[in-house]
């Protein structure tokens, strides 16, 4: 079986089996995160189907304190947000956190479909796309690593782009980092804890 990678350019920025507090225990992240760096990067059904579920979800939650939050306006939603699964006769796959849908329940779809556009609604503190594959049932337990059925690989979110290589080099040396995922996008606040760790390096 081989599958295209639901977004161009495809950066990966969270790898399936991640392991942190709000995934999985056993299993850690059942998806491949794709970044998405705004609301009308298309996202493409990754093979010929039939949309299975459609979840348009606009009340978002939000993370604070080490948990997911909600209050009477915000969070009372699906964690994924607005979200689209498709049965690909024996395979599915979700597609979450989009900002828009284009296709409704029962619908067939050819592989390379525009499905959704990126977003940032449900569980999710970025733009990006959770994809999964679920191989043989609709469940989170059937979750793989989508990544070695892909027809193109992903750029490799692990490796500094060649003219960073330097800047690499110099977070390491320094302890302001340890180097890996230099892709992934960076919050003020570990921006602001970055250039706090520099000036007293610095001194």
């Amino acid at each position: 079986m081989e599958i295209l990678y639901p977004v161009k350019p495809s950066v990966v920025t969270n790898p399936f089996g991640t392991k942190a507090p709000w995934y999985d225990k056993v299993r850690g992240h059942l998806g491949v995160d794709f970044r998405t760096r705004n609301e009308s990067l298309e996202i493409r059904s990754v093979m010929d189907g039939k949309v299975v579920k459609v979840v348009n979800d606009v009340k978002d939650w939000f993370y604070w304190e080490n948990g997911w939050k909600q209050t009477v306006d915000y969070g009372s939603g699906d964690p994924y947000g607005n979200n689209v699964i498709i049965d690909h006769g024996g395979y599915f796959s979700v597609y979450g956190h989009c900002s828009k849908l284009f296709v409704h329940t029962g619908q067939e779809v050819k592989m390379g479909t525009t499905i959704a556009h990126g977003g940032n609604t449900g569980h999710s503190m970025g733009n990006h796309l959770h994809f999964e594959l679920r191989m043989g049932e609709n469940n989170r337990k059937s979750c793989v690593n989508s990544l070695p059925y892909m027809s193109e690989h992903p750029f490799n979110p692990n490796e500094a782009s060649e003219w960073a290589k330097e800047a690499q080099e110099f977070v390491i040396e320094n302890k302001i980092s340890d180097g890996t995922r230099p892709h992934e996008n960076v919050s003020r606040e570990e921006l602001w804890v970055m250039l706090h760790r520099i000036s007293k390096s610095t001194k």
